[in-house]
């Protein structure tokens, strides 16, 4: 049973590994963003 047991957990643990990275993917993508957008935002204020 313990076999048993390890081979259901270990897809489990693959999982969620690979949420973790595509979650860190995303904050790199939302990082890249805000870094394009923040720096322009005070020239639309000033054309405002």
């Amino acid at each position: 049973m313990r076999d048993a047991l390890r081979h259901k957990s270990a897809p489990r643990c693959k999982r969620k590994i690979g949420r973790r990275a595509s979650r860190t993917a995303c904050d790199a993508e939302r990082r890249t963003i805000v870094k394009v957008i923040v720096p322009h935002a005070p020239v639309w204020e000033c054309r405002a």
